[in-house]
């Protein structure tokens, strides 16, 4: 058997969990394989790996001997912000002003939405890391992933929410706990609102 080939995995987990979640892939559509593959001019191999690591996420259901887009569920979203917001003011607490991993262009004017995002999930994830409890840790980049679409089309529909993500990080790089908290508490409420127009 051909070893996995990780970016044409990745390109197709990424390129199918966005279809889902942006509603371009309407659940609770069944997924099937071959045609997946051929949107995605992919082998099955990577095709298979994405579903099923879709399946572990939740953005895909296993049933009846198929693969079924989950349905898009704003209250479960809510939820998953809420809990998030805590959980992350718990990380601001414990943050022991540990640097940001430096891996981010903040200082570029226009970055596009999918580069805003990375900047304030790569906040969050380093916050929910700064718990020190693993479970908060991998709950987290659960969280991430599922909030993720939301937060590009936040980011897509309003150049506000590009500039919030870069003034999250910002803060961050200059371990301003009490702007930061803020901003976190900003950015959970513009979601929220986000959420009620579903």
């Amino acid at each position: 058997m051909a070893p996995l080939d990780p970016l044409t995995h990745d390109r197709v987990y990424r390129a199918l969990k966005q279809d889902i979640l942006s509603g371009r892939i309407a659940p609770p559509g069944r997924l099937a394989a071959a045609q997946i593959a051929r949107n995605y001019q992919a082998s099955m191999t990577p095709v298979r790996e994405a579903i099923y690591r879709l399946v572990g996420e939740g953005v895909v259901t296993m049933k009846e001997g198929g693969f079924y887009a989950t349905p898009f569920d704003p209250g479960m979203l809510a939820d998953i912000l809420d809990l998030s917001q805590k959980l992350l003011v718990i990380g601001l607490n414990r943050w022991n002003d540990e640097t940001l991993p430096a891996s981010t262009p903040m200082l570029v004017d226009d970055l596009c939405p999918a580069d805003c995002v990375r900047l304030v999930e790569n906040v969050f994830q380093h916050l929910f890391d700064g718990t020190g409890n693993q479970a908060i840790s991998s709950w987290g980049k659960a969280a991430n992933d599922r909030l993720h679409s939301l937060r590009i089309a936040d980011c897509e529909a309003h150049r506000r929410a590009r500039l919030e993500c870069r003034t999250i990080f910002n803060h961050a790089l200059e371990r301003d706990r009490t702007r930061l908290g803020r901003r976190i508490l900003t950015h959970h409420r513009r979601l929220f609102r986000l959420l009620a127009t579903f």
